[in-house]
């Protein structure tokens, strides 16, 4: 298996590093940047998160944005494209997952219309951001979602702790409080129900 955090291939059955299992825990004794990603810096969190994967990240704000920019642009292509399928089927245009799945692009398209020309001003690229962030083996659009809004809530309190031009700001502050509101309902239909 191959280790997605460092691209070292070990020979071990959790499908991610596990803080609590020994044999991960010798992985990463080998490897200290075993629990580092794209500059980010994973931690666990309470016992209680622990059973769906909730890690604590900390990344620079600007690397944390364009993250969270570029995943909501393949969710919003993966919705966009799925919508057009079910639109282009006669027999499934009219049902009620064909109306889930436009509702859904509908909010992701919006969130990007909001993001889209949107970049991170210098004044706060650098100030580190604390998030949390759902790991699992495989990402369903929920959690991809979810991870979203949470690098967005952390961009905008991060702003708002900010005493440096907070006029500069309110733009990208702005566009990151709408953006988040129109991925906190989207509701993801499931692809067999």
């Amino acid at each position: 298996m191959i280790n997605n955090y460092c691209g070292e291939v070990y020979d071990h059955k959790c499908p991610t590093p596990n803080l609590d299992c020994k044999d991960c825990s010798e992985f990463k004794s080998k490897h200290p940047d075993v629990l580092k990603e794209s500059n980010k810096t994973l931690t666990r969190t309470s016992k209680r998160q622990r059973k769906w994967g909730t890690f604590t990240a900390r990344q620079g704000l600007k690397l944390a944005f364009e993250d969270a920019k570029g995943e909501l642009s393949c969710l919003k292509d993966e919705m966009e494209t799925w919508n057009d399928n079910l639109q282009d089927n006669e027999g499934l245009s009219q049902t009620n997952k064909a109306q889930m799945v436009s509702d859904a692009f509908d909010s992701l398209d919006e969130a990007w219309q909001e993001l889209e020309d949107a970049e991170t001003p210098e004044s706060i690229a650098h100030i580190l951001i604390q998030f949390n962030e759902i790991k699992k083996e495989r990402y369903p659009r929920w959690v991809r979602c979810s991870n979203i809004v949470s690098i967005l809530n952390a961009i905008v309190e991060a702003i708002k702790a900010d005493s440096t031009d907070k006029e500069g700001l309110e733009e990208f502050k702005s566009a990151c409080e709408n953006a988040s509101s129109s991925l906190e309902c989207v509701d993801f239909p499931s692809m067999f129900g």
